[in-house]
């Protein structure tokens, strides 16, 4: 699967990946290297911490995590 760019310029792959991107104009190529990383999970909670549950009803936990993003240059 290749890195994509779309029409404003800006890469996209849902999978890490390492690829050589060209691009070509009025006959002159440059060509860069593109890095795709994985985000960082950096905390994942539960909540409610304690939960008292009848026989045959259900409750529900929720999981926020925060997850570092790779930065847009």
């Amino acid at each position: 699967m290749h890195i994509v760019r779309d029409a404003e310029g800006v890469f996209n792959r849902q999978a890490p990946a390492d690829q050589k991107r060209e691009g070509i104009y009025e006959g002159k190529t440059a060509s860069i290297p593109v890095t795709v990383t994985a985000p960082v999970l950096e905390r994942i909670s539960v909540s409610p911490e304690q939960m008292n549950i009848a026989a045959g009803k259900t409750g529900q936990l929720l999981r926020p995590s925060t997850r570092t993003e790779p930065r847009k240059t």
